[in-house]
């Protein structure tokens, strides 16, 4: 991620009252806890990336969900459905690059899981031979 993107996302999600403690001992900085949810996405397991931050395992899983809390809580105003017109373009768009009906891509990149779902895990085994979303 580029630094500048870093600070972007730090900047829109610091306010978010996640990060304010609730008892007497404060928390990490937000862009401590961002980097190391960063470090986890991109990490084998919690286990690595608390080597890497130098922290304990169970404070990894704390900062991955107090960042992906934050994270939902700013979604409706950065994500949102195209309206008609807009989606109307964008099928007209895509039907000349022969994707009729269709009004968005992706991109492809994988999340790595470290586990195999429980539950209908053949579902999340990809292409490049790993379970991942």
């Amino acid at each position: 991620m580029h630094r500048d993107s870093f600070w972007h996302l730090h900047n829109l999600i610091s306010g978010d009252p996640i990060f304010v403690s609730t008892s007497n001992r404060p928390q990490r900085p937000v862009y401590y806890q961002l980097a190391t949810f960063l470090c986890r996405l991109g990490a084998e397991s919690g286990l690595k990336t608390a080597g890497v931050m130098s922290i304990a395992e169970g404070s990894v899983y704390i900062y991955c969900y107090r960042v992906c809390q934050a994270i939902q809580n700013i979604r409706s105003a950065h994500l949102a459905w195209p309206g008609e017109q807009r989606r109307q373009f964008l099928s007209a768009e895509m039907a000349g690059w022969g994707f009729p009906g269709c009004i968005g891509i992706a991109d492809g990149s994988y999340i790595c899981l470290e586990n195999k779902p429980t539950e209908n895990g053949f579902a999340y085994w990809c292409r490049k031979k790993f379970y991942a979303v």
